[in-house]
C-alpha cells in the first residue's frame, strides 16, 4: 500500500525510515532486500525514500527495519547498510519494471516467490516444470493472439 510506518528526523544525524517487522525470526534489510549483495528482490525500502522525498525532509536518509518479536528483549533496529548509489540502483530496478509492464514485457519469467502465498499454484512455482509449462503458455498466447 506504500504507507511509511515511521520517519525520525534529527537535526544532526538526518532522517531514518522505519518499517515494522514483526517476527521471531528477524532478518536485516540485506537479507530480505538482495541476493549476494548485487541483485535486488525486495524493493519495498529503497522504494520508502523515493516516498518520503515530496516530504521535503532534509539530510541524509537512512532506511531501517524495527523487529517485533515476542520476547521483548529481543526488539532491535535494523539499519539498511546501504550506499546512496546501492538504492539508487533499487529505484532505477523499480522503474525498469514499470517500463516493462508499460511495454507488456513479461519474459523471462523470475524464480519463484520466497514466500509462499495463494497464488503459488496459479504461478507453478513449485512445478518441476515450471519453465516448460510457461513457455508453452506464452506459445499458445501468441498462437491465439495472431
Amino acid at each position: 500500500s506504500g504507507r511509511i510506518d515511521r520517519i525520525d528526523v534529527h537535526p544532526t544525524q538526518g532522517v531514518r525510515i522505519i518499517d515494522y517487522k514483526t517476527s521471531d525470526a528477524a532478518r536485516t534489510p540485506e537479507q530480505t532486500h538482495r541476493r549476494a549483495r548485487s541483485e535486488w528482490l525486495d524493493l519495498q525500502l529503497p522504494l520508502y525514500r523515493e516516498l518520503a522525498r515530496p516530504l521535503g525532509l532534509v539530510g541524509p536518509v537512512s532506511l531501517a527495519y524495527f523487529n517485533i518479536p515476542r520476547r521483548a528483549e529481543e526488539l532491535k533496529l535494523y539499519a539498511a547498510e546501504w550506499s546512496e548509489e546501492e538504492v539508487d540502483t533499487a529505484v532505477e530496478a523499480a522503474r525498469d519494471i514499470i517500463r516493462n509492464i508499460r511495454n507488456r514485457v513479461f519474459w523471462p519469467p523470475g524464480d519463484p516467490s520466497q514466500y509462499g502465498d495463494e497464488f503459488a499454484r496459479l504461478c507453478a512455482d513449485h512445478a518441476l516444470n515450471r519453465t516448460e509449462i510457461i513457455a508453452r503458455a506464452s506459445q499458445q498466447r501468441g498462437t491465439a493472439a495472431g
